[in-house]
């Protein structure tokens, strides 16, 4: 008889299975209302920070500072149905070094639209 080890769930097993490809990196994904302990994260062991904007917080704007004191630490990401305004003070006023905007489409058009706007100059000839 096989003695398998016993583990406690698929996640064990595809850890062992994948260690050497999987992704080794620990992101922290944090809401900018209500408790907002980024300061604490930011000293800790993650690789990057995850903000997520949400409807009826803080706007880009009013995150500046917290966003600016975040990369100059680590890579950060912003993500979530991000207005076009705040869009317009991201991509204008945060360096691009270690930021990763990720926002939500309703359509392949608007991602393309977004895309051309914000993204394509970035990308070399």
């Amino acid at each position: 008889m096989i003695n398998y080890p016993l583990y406690k769930s698929i996640d064990d097993v595809l850890a062992l299975l994948y260690e050497d490809t999987a992704f080794n990196h620990c992101i922290m994904h944090q809401h900018s209302v209500g408790y907002f302990p980024y300061k604490h994260y930011v000293n800790m062991g993650f690789d990057a920070l995850e903000i997520h904007i949400d409807a009826g917080g803080p706007s880009a704007e009013q995150l500046f500072n917290v966003h600016k004191e975040i990369l100059s630490e680590k890579p950060m990401i912003i993500w979530g149905d991000i207005p076009e305004t705040d869009m317009d003070w991201i991509f204008s006023k945060l360096p691009v070094e270690g930021l990763a905007v990720l926002t939500v489409v309703d359509a392949p058009e608007r991602s393309a639209d977004l895309w051309e706007r914000y993204c394509s100059s970035y990308i070399p000839d």
